[in-house]
């Protein structure tokens, strides 16, 4: 399918909709169609309010993706897919928005002349290229900023921090605001810096500073996932250098152990189901929680010795990069593996049809109880 989102008048997109080839893209958006990664084509132009005009196509789009979901041996089709138009919306977005605010306030300049950088890192199942269908987007926002004072070069200048600030705040609205067919997207900031109370955006050196010397061991499991989405290649740069000093750090084996499984007890405890008569796919013991934690525990644990382990963001890839490394047993590695892609892929599709991603206990008892084997053979006896 081709998404197109367009034309644009000043106040913002005229429609949106999926179409089923490029040349209905074209007649509909007036515009040419720009190929990104594996979708056919994906055209987005214009900025500001976005509406869907075609709700029915959309959701019929994405069900045919849904049906298709073993197609990829590395991902579901559907994840793969969500994942590659969220980077795209989240690209013209980002250009749109700052595009706005140029116009009015100029360019932030650096000491040196250069013109600041700013990016959107992804967190969560953007990171991991596992969205599903109404993901929110987990996202941090990253600047170039200089020690000293840094400034736009418009009529109406404004101070580089405050710049950066509004354009993350816009970015939001954007991505947020609801129109008659909805929302693009709900955006979760809570992986910031300092979480809730601190800053909508960080520059480099504060993110760098945060990430080496007081984030908690749950914020490297989650940087685990981290990658970069969109924005100027010189702050993406950055940030991978900032990701792999943090995750590549030696670590004391016993206390790491230890803060994972005590995160992973307190979230049995305060988001698990209640019902013993249920099973939560993603939260409860033996559910896609306790895969992703094995997956970080082990990335935390290796990966001074082993830095190949952060090449990728994704559970799949790094289980099998941990098989290939002989830090998980090769038929654990593939038994979490198609664990993670059955428990994954009716989340998708409870989530499809409106439902909560809760299951009768009676299934997936086998899948449940070895996954549930293997964490305690990691976390309980000690051995990775």
């Amino acid at each position: 399918k081709i998404v197109c989102i367009g034309p644009a008048g000043e106040r913002g997109v005229k429609y949106a909709g999926i179409f089923s080839d490029r040349r209905a893209c074209g007649r509909g958006g007036g515009g040419t169609v720009m190929g990104v990664k594996n979708l056919k084509g994906i055209a987005i132009r214009g900025h500001g309010k976005v509406e869907l005009a075609d709700k029915e196509a959309y959701n019929a789009a994405v069900k045919e993706q849904v049906a298709g979901y073993r197609a990829n041996p590395q991902f579901s089709t559907f994840s793969q897919n969500g994942t590659w138009i969220a980077e795209a919306i989240l690209e013209r977005v980002l250009a749109s928005a700052r595009a706005q605010l140029v116009l009015r306030h100029g360019e932030p300049r650096l000491q040196d002349g250069r013109i600041a950088g700013f990016g959107i890192v992804g967190y969560g199942k953007l990171g991991g290229i596992e969205l599903g269908y109404g993901s929110d987007l987990d996202v941090v926002f990253l600047y170039e900023g200089d020690e000293g004072s840094m400034g736009t070069d418009g009529d109406r200048p404004l101070d580089g921090a405050v710049f950066f600030a509004r354009l993350a705040q816009r970015i939001v609205h954007m991505l947020t605001a609801y129109t008659a067919a909805g929302t693009l997207y709900e955006v979760d900031m809570r992986l910031r810096p300092s979480g809730a109370s601190g800053l909508l955006v960080s520059s480099m050196r504060a993110f760098a500073t945060y990430q080496l010397e007081q984030a908690w061991t749950w914020e490297h499991q989650a940087l685990v996932r981290a990658r970069f989405i969109a924005g100027a290649p010189e702050v993406g740069q950055a940030f991978l250098a900032v990701r792999e000093q943090t995750l590549m750090r030696s670590r004391e084996r016993d206390d790491l152990r230890r803060e994972v499984r005590e995160m992973r007890e307190r979230m049995w405890r305060e988001l698990g189901g209640a019902d013993p008569q249920r099973f939560d796919l993603k939260k409860d013991p033996g559910g896609i929680a306790d895969i992703e934690f094995l997956v970080q525990y082990n990335v935390l644990a290796h990966a001074h010795d082993h830095p190949e382990l952060l090449r990728y963001t994704d559970n799949i890839r790094i289980l099998e990069g941990l098989s290939a490394a002989g830090l998980i047993d090769a038929a654990d590695a593939r038994f979490l593996t198609d664990a993670f892609r059955t428990l994954r892929d009716r989340i998708h599709a409870l989530t499809l049809q409106a439902e909560p991603g809760v299951v009768d206990a009676s299934e997936y008892v086998t899948l449940r109880a070895e996954t549930v084997r293997i964490w305690r053979t990691c976390f309980e006896t000690g051995h990775d």
